[in-house]
């Protein structure tokens, strides 16, 4: 698997400290910001990410509003980066809601290490 460049947007600290380890493990470099603005100013002066992972309940602006501004910013390099919705709710009508707000998956936390490595491995 080729080195990603992930960016983890998560507030939970002690789900940011076990995701960072696993996509670390799974040989990710990983930075993390814990609120939707700073997300937005991070992929604005910085659009390499591979992957983006979105918490949708962020406290400051919801995961749903990061994702569809995201997809604003019209970078050329954010074309080739897939936006993936973190989220503890596993219901149907979320999973929707998630893929109307443009994301590529939508994975439930908490994400065992197996399908967080599944997950990866289309980016082979």
């Amino acid at each position: 698997m080729k080195k990603l460049n992930v960016l983890l947007v998560e507030d939970d600290l002690v789900v940011q400290r076990v995701h960072e380890h696993m996509l670390t493990r799974l040989g990710c470099t990983v930075d993390i910001v814990a609120t939707g603005k700073a997300a937005v100013e991070k992929v604005d002066n910085d659009s390499s990410y591979h992957v983006i992972f979105v918490d949708i309940g962020l406290p400051d602006i919801s995961g749903f509003d990061v994702i569809r501004h995201l997809h604003s910013l019209n970078k050329k390099n954010l074309t080739n980066t897939s936006i993936v919705a973190l989220t503890g709710f596993a219901g149907e009508e979320e999973r929707l809601a998630c893929l109307s707000a443009g994301v590529a998956q939508v994975l439930h936390k908490p994400i065992v290490n197996s399908a967080m490595r599944e997950f990866l491995s289309q980016y082979k």
